[in-house]
């Protein structure tokens, strides 16, 4: 989707996200990414605890990340044709 917001509106509206999270957390991290005419255009804001920030987006990444190879792996491997006792027999 192309953005219909200049980047100064785009940081408004997300900051304005962030005030109103702010009131029930102790820290927020927002990242978003959007079209325009250029390629790509990103918002990386948040407020509160910069240290819990940064390990809220390590997290993502890492949780993300193995998500994905989880699934990669998933489609990799042949699924047992047997009910699961046949290894007693091998």
């Amino acid at each position: 989707m192309i953005s219909d917001l200049q980047p100064k509106d785009q940081e408004k509206l997300v900051q304005r996200h962030i005030d109103a999270l702010m009131e029930h957390f102790d820290a927020v991290q927002i990242m978003a990414t959007s079209a325009d005419l250029d390629g790509t255009s990103n918002v990386f804001m948040g407020g509160g605890n910069w240290f819990a920030r940064q390990g809220m987006a390590h997290d993502f990444i890492r949780q993300d990340k193995a998500r994905t190879d989880a699934r990669e792996i998933s489609k990799a491997i042949d699924p047992p044709n047997d009910a699961g006792e046949e290894w007693r027999t091998a």
